[in-house]
């Protein structure tokens, strides 16, 4: 298995943190995670809800949800975060931001997942081993059509970033207009916009994570030239190339 292709789908890190630290993800997240908090605390903060993260919990963020998150410890923070774009579930349901009740066992197993490198198709095997344990323990909330149409697209934008409004239609087996209606309705957005955010967040990840150029990104991500991939993610995130990774490496 391609681990580039791999490394595009999935992100597990160990990350820490001192005393106290604050992340602003109101903007939404690029990919679901499921974590291990291994020491401190933390508390996520959405529109919705909030979720108190104790030392020893097992925790989920779904992706695109806006949010902020509050991490605390006196000895310091780490957790283990394992960042995915596909998740192996039907689109009638998605799941709530939330802790997850689980065996010491699985803990263990999330403990021994290979993290701070590329994956490999082990590693991906042991982390879809686990997920599909914790599924039946999870909260799910029924989704929309409208929900449904737009997570489908969402993730079909992932796999073909080269499509177009009248493919995510026929993939979504509706019209065009009825496409239109239910990223207004879910996003308030159209397609296009959200499809340039999906390509803005995965343009993102490349740039902190890989040493690709910005040409050798812009082409991998189908946008017609380098300057036109440069204002898209200027408009999105703020920020040049060079200003996403130079952040990257001050974190």
């Amino acid at each position: 298995m391609n681990n580039i292709v791999l490394f595009d789908a999935f992100r597990f890190f160990r990350i820490t943190y001192d005393k106290y630290h604050y992340t602003d993800n109101r903007c939404g997240v690029p990919e679901h995670y499921l974590a291990y908090m291994e020491q401190g605390t933390c508390r996520l903060v959405s529109e919705e809800s909030s979720v108190d993260v104790q030392e020893g919990d097992v925790f989920y963020i779904p992706m695109g949800l806006p949010y902020q998150s509050f991490w605390h410890g006196e000895g310091g923070v780490s957790f283990i975060t394992l960042g995915f774009k596909l998740f192996p579930e039907a689109y009638d349901h998605h799941f709530q931001m939330q802790t997850i009740p689980c065996s010491n066992g699985i803990k263990e197993r999330i403990k021994n997942i290979t993290v701070n490198r590329s994956p490999d198709s082990r590693t991906i095997s042991d982390f879809f081993g686990v997920l599909d344990q914790l599924i039946p323990s999870m909260k799910a909330e029924k989704r929309s059509s409208a929900e449904r149409i737009y997570a489908s697209s969402r993730e079909y934008i992932l796999k073909n970033v080269g499509c177009t409004v009248k493919d995510l239609a026929r993939h979504c087996a509706v019209s065009e207009s009825t496409l239109y209606l239910a990223f207004k309705t879910v996003a308030n957005k159209t397609p296009n916009a959200v499809k340039n955010e999906v390509l803005c967040e995965r343009a993102q990840m490349l740039l902190t994570t890989t040493d690709q150029s910005v040409q050798e990104i812009s082409d991998r991500l189908g946008f017609s030239s380098t300057s036109y991939f440069r204002k898209i993610l200027k408009a999105y995130t703020g920020k040049t190339p060079r200003e996403i990774r130079k952040q990257a490496k001050n974190v």
